[in-house]
C-alpha cells in the first residue's frame, strides 16, 4: 500500500470537509478479494463470510467497479476521499503475500489442467487455438498494482487513543463487529476509527456520502436482508455511515 503519511482524525476531518466529497472505508477483507477474484468463483462459507456465487461476468464487474472508483479518487478536485484506518493498511501489508501466494498455486494447477484438456482436444479437434498460460499473466501483481493506486490519493489514519478505548470496550459488550467471547479487536478499532471521523465531519455540516465496504459478512452483518448487526445497525445509522458488501454495490451507493 503506498500511503506513507498518516493523519489524526481531527487532521483528516479538515482535509476532507475543505474539499467535501463522498468517502469510501474498504476494510481489508474488501481489499484482499481482489486478489482472490480470479481462484473464487463459487459460493463457499469461509472464516468470515458466506461468499457470493461469482460468475466471469460479475468479477468483471468487480475490477471495473474498483477502476471506476480509482478514477473518481484521482480526480482534481477530489470526486471521492478513501480513508484508511491504521489496522487495515497493517492487516493489509501481512496478508497480500499470503494471498499472492494462493493466487499463483491455483493459476499454476488451472494452467496443468488447461494443458492436459488441451492435448486432448488437439488430437480431435481442427484450427485448435494456441495453447494459453494464465500463470504468464503475473495476475497476482496486476492485481496489487489495482490495489495500490486505488490508495495512492488515500487518507492514512492513524491510531487514536480514544477510538482504541471505545474499541475495548465494544469488545467487553460483546457489540458487533465483536461478539461474546470473541477476539476481533482489530475490526473494534477499525469501526471505531471509521464512526469517529464521520462523526467529526457531520458535526461541521458534512452532507456527502460515507461508506464502509467489507465481505466480513459474518462479523459486521445480518444476510436477509443484508444489514448491519444489532446495535452497529444505529451506531452506524447515527453518523450517516452505510455498509456495502463489494465493489459493484459500493460503485452504485456512491452513484458514480
Amino acid at each position: 500500500m503506498s500511503s506513507s503519511t498518516s493523519y489524526r482524525i481531527s487532521d483528516a476531518t479538515n482535509i476532507i470537509s475543505a474539499s467535501p466529497a463522498p468517502i469510501l472505508f474498504p476494510d481489508t477483507c474488501a481489499l484482499l478479494d481482489l486478489i482472490r477474484l480470479p481462484h473464487i468463483p463459487f459460493q463457499e462459507k469461509t472464516e468470515t463470510s458466506v461468499r457470493k456465487k461469482r460468475s466471469g461476468v460479475t468479477a468483471r464487474r468487480e475490477i471495473e467497479a474498483v477502476k471506476r472508483i480509482i478514477s473518481f479518487s484521482q480526480r482534481s478536485p477530489c470526486g471521492l476521499w478513501i480513508a484508511i484506518p491504521f489496522l487495515v493498511q497493517k492487516e493489509w501489508n501481512y496478508g497480500i503475500l499470503k494471498e499472492q501466494e494462493d493466487l499463483g498455486a491455483y493459476l499454476k494447477k488451472l494452467d496443468k489442467h488447461i494443458e492436459i484438456a488441451h492435448a486432448v482436444a488437439d488430437t480431435t479437434v481442427n484450427n485448435l487455438p494456441s495453447l494459453f498460460q494464465y500463470l504468464s499473466l503475473n495476475l497476482e501483481q496486476v492485481l496489487e498494482d489495482l490495489c495500490v493506486d486505488l490508495f495512492s490519493g488515500a487518507i492514512l489514519l492513524s491510531e487514536d487513543s480514544a477510538c482504541r478505548m471505545k474499541a475495548l470496550k465494544r469488545l467487553e459488550d460483546g457489540r458487533p463487529p465483536a461478539k461474546k467471547g470473541g477476539g476481533e479487536l482489530d475490526d473494534c478499532k477499525i469501526i471505531e476509527h471509521c464512526i469517529e471521523l464521520c462523526a467529526q465531519l457531520r458535526s461541521l455540516g458534512f452532507s456527502q456520502k460515507c461508506i464502509f465496504l467489507t465481505s466480513d459478512t459474518n462479523d459486521y452483518c445480518t444476510l436477509s436482508p443484508i444489514e448491519p448487526k444489532g446495535t452497529l445497525k444505529s451506531e452506524l445509522s447515527a453518523v450517516g455511515l452505510s455498509l456495502t458488501t463489494d465493489w459493484q454495490w459500493t460503485k452504485s451507493e456512491l452513484g458514480i
